[in-house]
């Protein structure tokens, strides 16, 4: 093996981590029509999904006596004046809140607004209750993989979409993959995966394009992450190869 040999071996391995092109990993490329500013398509007429309650969910619940004082908890400053505070109930990992004098409540499951009429009924065991409102404060999902801001999100809204949620992970980084993105979600106590391709318009009309709580969503690297990872200990052995050739080619004159 000569010089020659070891430079195109070098050039090889240089070769496998090229960009790709940008246009291939955009997104929404498929659907597109290059020839409108605007692109139409069809979305299945899908409805929003209502956000059921799920282990780690954390709730705002207040309520009112006909006397307009917060039956929570309730601050005075030295002049008397009263100042309602914002009552949040995490959900446990048994699916329960746990109120003051009521004790557990179940709610894994629940809409909000069933979470309100449950709540409700055992708070008027206790209170005379003319006003209640109930809020998701916040739901956890995960985000891992080839993301440049990995970690738990607490999505401080009752919905959101896997766009979204990639954007407050500060998106995917230079070796993630956009047409292999994945959700891993609980359902029935058994775990399902959803596949995304991000350059096609069409994931909105996925089951899975808005999160739920304790989603994972799973951003696969490029295969050129892999090459480049090997290519600085390929280098060195072919730099060690190309030393001991020069060495055996000296000794031979």
């Amino acid at each position: 093996m000569g010089n020659k040999t070891c430079i195109y071996l070098c050039f090889t391995l240089l070769s496998l981590t090229a960009c790709t092109s940008s246009k291939k990993y955009d997104y929404f490329q498929k659907g597109v029509n290059a020839q409108q500013k605007i692109t139409e398509f069809s979305t299945q007429n899908k409805p929003v999904p209502v956000h059921k309650v799920d282990v780690g969910d954390v709730l705002e619940i207040n309520y009112y006596t006909p006397d307009e004082i917060n039956q929570s908890i309730v601050s005075s400053n030295d002049e008397g004046e009263k100042k309602n505070k914002i009552n949040l109930f995490a959900v446990n990992g048994d699916g329960n809140i746990d109120l003051p004098l009521v004790g557990p409540c179940n709610v894994k499951g629940l809409t909000i607004p069933e979470v309100k009429d449950s709540v409700g009924l055992k708070l008027k065991n206790f209170f005379n209750i003319t006003y209640m409102y109930v809020r998701l404060n916040s739901f956890p999902i995960n985000v891992i993989g080839e993301v440049n801001k990995p970690g738990l999100i607490n999505v401080q809204n009752d919905r959101i979409n896997i766009i979204q949620a990639l954007s407050m992970a500060g998106d995917l980084t230079q070796y993630g993959n956009k047409k292999q993105v994945m959700i891993l979600r609980k359902e029935n106590e058994k775990m399902k995966i959803y596949e995304f391709d991000l350059t096609d318009l069409n994931i909105v009309n996925s089951d899975a394009y808005y999160l739920k709580s304790n989603d994972i969503i799973y951003a696969k690297p490029l295969r050129a992450k892999n090459a480049s990872a090997i290519l600085p200990f390929a280098s060195l052995g072919l730099t060690l190869l190309n030393t001991v050739l020069i060495i055996f080619q000296i000794s031979k004159k």
